[in-house]
């Protein structure tokens, strides 16, 4: 038996060491480990590690971590972190981050946050904020701010502050307070109070003092007041009001109201309103509104609209529409329609239609129909037809039909018919007949039936 050897077998033949043990095996020859465990395997020569651990396995084979970690998995394969957990997944491989948490998600892979949270999103991905939350939302993706608050919403998207607060609205969307409190509401939307409470209202709406007390309706007013203490002027009328202390005008008239205290103008009439308080015109009548309050015009006209909002002109009567908003005309009439939105013409007149799109010409009326389609004529007139379709003429007349589509003439009247289509008469009358189609004469009447 030779000693130090380099192989050395159990009594079955197995391996058992190779090299100072750098190979051993067990005794079904699996072997475990080999240099210092670089390649360790279970008791299924499934690989457990090699250098120095960089991959591991579990006992079915499944890699478990690459470099340091760089890449694990779980006992289903999944991968769960790679590169410092840029990337990770939950157990159902759903990213969860990627790059320090730029990007990351929820259990089912909804983006949660991008960029240190600058975009953020709940379970049904509606975004919450974005930018440092310069855009954020509720639940129901309604806007709830904007710009350093500048635009703030309710759960209702309503608007709630602006700029410093300087719009701020209750729950229905009620205006309470615009620069600094100068106007602030009631919950029922009456004013409070405007520059230092230079107007104050009571809880019906009812003015009680402007400018210091300059308007009160008390006994001692420096302004007049009736018997129920309502101030009906002060200054010049500068503010006058009605029985029902309705302001009618205020500052020369620069804000006037109906009896109902709405507002009817407001400096110069730039902004004046029906009754139900609708804007009818402001800054020149840029934009001016019926009374439910559809915008009929803006910008010197440039887009207008009729009585129910639609679009009647725009850029010079480019497009104009009608009541259905139905467009008639579209750079310079190239395309106009009827009330039906019918084309009209198009590009000089080339296609007309009457009132129900049939073509009535092109091409300088080379096809021209009548109201039910039929073509009446074709190129100069040398196919026409009468309102039923029948072919009246040909090529300078050369076939002529009566209203029942029969042939008349042909060829300077060679071949002419009666009304029930019986020839008459055939190059110069050599053929006539009858009204009951009986030859009379052939050739200058030398033949003839009796």
């Amino acid at each position: 038996m030779k000693t130090d050897r380099i192989v050395s077998c159990n009594e079955d033949d197995i391996v058992s060491s190779h090299e100072d043990s750098t190979l051993s095996c067990n005794e079904d020859s699996i072997a475990p480990c080999n240099e210092d465990s670089i390649i360790s395997c279970n008791e299924d020569s499934t690989v457990s590690s090699h250098e120095d651990n960089i991959v591991s396995c579990n006992d079915d084979g499944i890699v478990s971590s690459h470099e340091d970690d760089f890449a694990s998995c779980n006992e289903d394969g999944t991968v769960l972190s790679h590169e410092d957990s840029i990337v990770s997944c939950n157990e159902d491989s759903t990213v969860s981050s990627h790059e320090d948490n730029i990007v990351s998600c929820n259990d089912d892979g909804i983006v949660s946050s991008n960029e240190d949270d600058f975009v953020s999103c709940n379970e049904d991905c509606t975004v919450f904020s974005h930018e440092d939350s310069i855009v954020s939302c509720n639940e129901d993706s309604t806007v709830s701010s904007h710009e350093g608050n500048i635009v703030s919403c309710n759960d209702d998207g309503i608007v709630s502050s602006n700029e410093d607060d300087f719009v701020s609205c209750n729950e229905d969307g009620i205006v309470f307070s615009h620069e600094d409190d100068f106007v602030s509401c009631s919950e029922d939307s009456i004013v409070s109070s405007n520059e230092e409470d230079f107007v104050s209202c009571n809880e019906d709406g009812t003015v009680l003092s402007h400018e210091d007390s300059i308007i009160s309706c008390s006994e001692d007013s420096t302004v007049s007041c009736n018997e129920d203490s309502i101030a009906p002027c002060n200054e010049d009328s500068i503010i006058s009001c009605n029985e029902d202390s309705t302001v009618f005008s205020h500052e020369d008239n620069i804000v006037s109201c109906n009896d109902d205290g709405i507002v009817s103008s407001n400096e110069d009439d730039f902004v004046s309103c029906n009754e139900d308080c609708t804007v009818l015109s402001h800054e020149d009548s840029i934009v001016s509104c019926n009374e439910d309050s559809t915008v009929s015009s803006h910008e010197d006209s440039i887009v207008s609209c009729n009585d129910d909002g639609i679009v009647s002109s725009n850029e010079d009567d480019f497009v104009s529409c009608n009541e259905d908003c139905t467009v008639f005309s579209h750079e310079d009439s190239i395309v106009s329609c009827n009330e039906d939105s019918t084309v009209s013409s198009h590009e000089g007149n080339i296609v007309s239609c009457n009132d129900d799109g049939i073509v009535s010409s092109y091409e300088d009326d080379f096809v021209s129909c009548n109201e039910d389609g039929t073509v009446l004529s074709h190129e100069d007139s040398i196919v026409s037809c009468n309102e039923d379709g029948i072919v009246f003429s040909h090529e300078d007349d050369f076939v002529s039909c009566n209203e029942d589509s029969i042939i008349s003439s042909h060829e300077d009247d060679i071949v002419s018919c009666n009304e029930d289509s019986i020839v008459s008469s055939n190059e110069d009358s050599i053929v006539s007949c009858n009204e009951d189609g009986i030859v009379s004469s052939n050739e200058d009447g030398s033949y003839c039936i009796m």
